[in-house]
């Protein structure tokens, strides 16, 4: 077993922990993560996406820290606006009934995922760390 892959099994572990000291650590982790994240896709959506009135930039959110069914901690980014999956996964461009060519999607929040993917994880194995100095065990 790699040493990264350890580090990665602990943070998984950690984060499915109830202990209210680690709790209130991870909260604020993930807060910082999300609020980071919000300026990344914000970044991206500037260069990707065009700006006509604004609303799809200003439809992009973090949401709340929160626990899932599994026990497990998480944040989330998204975009409430009623037309970011047209954006996101492309469309139809359509007049008069028919269908005259095919927009691509931004993929906007997919390419926020996978370039913020290695950061989080380093982020989350340095939460490890930091919490593993202050004297957390399991």
């Amino acid at each position: 077993m790699s040493n990264g892959l350890f580090v990665t099994n602990i943070t998984n572990e950690l984060f499915k922990t109830d202990d209210k000291d680690t709790s209130k650590a991870i909260k604020k982790f993930l807060n910082k993560q999300g609020n980071k994240g919000k300026k990344i896709t914000l970044n991206i959506a500037n260069s990707k996406v065009k700006k006509v009135t604004g609303r799809y930039h200003k439809s992009i959110k973090k949401g709340k820290v929160y626990k899932d069914d599994d026990n497990i901690w998480g944040v989330r980014i998204y975009s409430n606006a009623p037309h970011s999956h047209l954006i996101e996964d492309g469309h139809n461009v359509v007049r008069g009934g028919k269908v005259i060519g095919k927009v691509k999607g931004k993929k906007v929040l997919s390419k926020f995922e996978k370039d913020y993917a290695k950061k989080f994880y380093k982020d989350c194995e340095n939460l490890v760390d930091e919490l593993l100095e202050d004297g957390f065990s399991w």
